[in-house]
């Protein structure tokens, strides 16, 4: 999130780039460096993988904040066009919700779902987990950096500490609450946890004890999330089925017969 804020605010604010093009290259820069840290840290396991992870963005916070011609520092970097609102948010939310409701009822999602619950299963099967995690992980970071590029656009500032571990834990207990490989699960979980805060708010001093308990009954009593599985069980929802429905390759055989 804070390379594509960071590429896209430097490009407009410093050097006068475009808002598109600037996001593309933000973009880019952020594959680019996703497959650069993936080539090192995806052949770790899960637990030693998500520490090299956090290691990593600490690291490129650290070099934000030391680089204080570039990108002001820990003052932080002003004078970024406001040009994003909050249409384009939710138009950029509602495509990437379509993109991973898509992608989870094709082969890249179920290869996903069986690397997830047991890679070395996986491979024995013949998926090539290091390739296809290689794929969700730039997917991954590509979709984050278009998050920080219209934050940044947003907020017209930006500076080093809105991007510490503590939004990568944020994030990830979003999907923990929610179900793990369960969209519904953690678009309804974004919504509570992310208001909670602010409903919260009138009493102070009690809102980050509240919100912990909360967290941890949730991840104690519901181990799968909120909703668990119950996403995966059900049938595919009609506008998943009718976007399958565009992209499905069809082919005719000798006998007249549809394989798809």
């Amino acid at each position: 999130m804070a390379l594509g804020a960071y590429t896209t605010g430097i490009l407009t604010a410093k050097f006068g780039w475009p808002i598109f093009p600037a996001m593309v290259a933000a973009l880019a820069v952020t594959a680019i460096l996703a497959f650069a840290i993936g080539a090192v840290t995806l052949r770790l396991k899960p637990d030693f993988f998500a520490l090299a992870t956090f290691g990593f963005g600490e690291a490129i916070k650290g070099v934000l904040a030391l680089a204080t011609k570039l990108t002001g520092g820990a003052t932080g970097l002003f004078g970024v066009p406001q040009v994003v609102t909050n249409s384009v948010i939710w138009s950029c939310v509602l495509g990437s919700v379509i993109l991973v409701a898509w992608l989870t009822y094709t082969s890249f999602g179920r290869k996903s779902l069986a690397i997830r619950d047991d890679f070395l299963v996986a491979d024995a099967m013949g998926i090539a987990v290091f390739a296809h995690r290689m794929k969700v992980f730039v997917i991954s970071s590509v979709l984050v950096s278009l998050c920080g590029c219209l934050y940044v656009h947003y907020t017209s500032f930006i500076d080093p500490s809105m991007f510490g571990w503590m939004k990568s834990v944020e994030w990830m207990l979003l999907v923990f609450v929610g179900g793990r490989g369960n969209l519904i699960g953690t678009l309804v979980s974004s919504g509570i946890l992310l208001a909670l805060p602010e409903l919260l708010r009138p009493i102070n001093a009690w809102r980050t004890v509240i919100y912990g308990v909360l967290v941890l009954t949730v991840l104690n009593f519901r181990p799968d999330g909120i909703f668990g599985n119950w996403y995966a069980k059900t049938t595919k929802p009609t506008l998943v089925r009718r976007v399958l429905n565009i992209f499905r390759k069809e082919r005719v055989t000798g006998g007249g017969s549809t394989v798809t």
